[in-house]
């Protein structure tokens, strides 16, 4: 968020698009000092929106949130349900196909495969 002020004009809103894998790492205590004074911040600054996953439905994730260590943040999270395609694609499996020399037209918009073709992010080397 730092980063993206020193180019972004002073009232812009920032949200990140998360999963829900990575929405429950966040709430992980043991990657904090004092989880919430280091999550306060974040939640002053940001949004967060996670998508249902296959073995997570948007009942999951509303449950996630009502737990007493997350509910403090709830009002910053916004759950969007996706169909049961979407919700079986992963960042992964879009890599692992890209490693193999799979296509990925059927698992991502054409923008966002322009785009990982110009800026080679599938490339460990990034040649």
């Amino acid at each position: 968020i730092k980063a993206l002020k020193v180019v972004y004009p002073p009232r812009t809103g920032y949200s990140f698009i998360v999963g829900y894998d990575n929405l429950v790492r966040i709430f992980d205590s043991r990657y904090y000092t004092d989880m919430h004074a280091e999550l306060k911040p974040l939640f002053k600054q940001c949004r967060l929106i996670t998508a249902n996953r296959k073995e997570h439905n948007v009942d999951a994730i509303a449950q996630f949130l009502a737990e007493s260590e997350h509910k403090h943040y709830a009002r910053n999270i916004d759950a969007i349900e996706l169909s049961d395609f979407y919700a079986e694609v992963s960042s992964t499996v879009i890599r692992d196909c890209l490693l193999r020399g799979d296509s990925i037209n059927h698992l991502v918009p054409a923008a966002i495969q322009k785009y990982i073709k110009a800026t080679k992010v599938h490339s460990q080397t990034g040649e």
